[in-house]
């Protein structure tokens, strides 16, 4: 079943208000200094919608795609930029355990990406939930989940960037 063109349109147009004014919500001036940050008519043009948030060594990548099969969803995908100090093996023993332990609290899956080694913790929204400020949440929210991830390793409470020191870095 394909939905209804108008009501995707208006999906992806929240979208693009809501990824316009996110900067803001983080308290980035605007436009974000030495960033080519795209405005509405830019990514209307997009095929796909694609940003990457660098928050300290975090990196939050906004995914929407005009499949009208997924383009009632964003998938937001933090990456964290970490060589875990154990093996590969040990590293996917631990996030299947800790995928295992968060099923029932969230709808976010954890994977390692083996050629850089980082970290990503993977979510599905539905857009007709987000506002601009749900979608700060669920960024904070990423973080407190991806904490367990430290703390399994015993990384120092120094390796952890804070939330608030924002730099965009968009890719589009």
């Amino acid at each position: 079943m394909n939905p209804d063109p108008e009501l995707a349109r208006a999906a992806r147009d929240h979208l693009i208000a809501m990824l316009t004014f996110l900067p803001g919500r983080l308290g980035v001036r605007w436009p974000p200094e030495g960033t080519n940050w795209p405005d509405g008519p830019a990514w209307r043009a997009a095929e796909n919608l694609a940003v990457t948030l660098r928050v300290g060594e975090r990196e939050f990548t906004f995914v929407h795609s005009l499949e009208p099969e997924r383009s009632a969803m964003l998938v937001v995908e933090s990456r964290c930029e970490m060589v875990p100090a154990a093996s590969k093996t040990e590293c996917y023993r631990k996030l299947l355990a800790m995928n295992y332990r968060n099923v029932t609290k969230s709808g976010g899956v954890c994977a390692l990406d083996a050629s850089t080694k980082t970290v990503i913790h993977s979510s599905a929204y539905r857009l007709d939930a987000l506002d601009v400020d749900n979608l700060v949440a669920a960024m904070a929210e990423t973080a407190q989940q991806m904490m367990p991830w430290w703390e399994d390793f015993s990384l120092t409470s120094d390796s952890r960037p804070p939330l608030n020191e924002y730099a965009l870095v968009p890719h589009i």
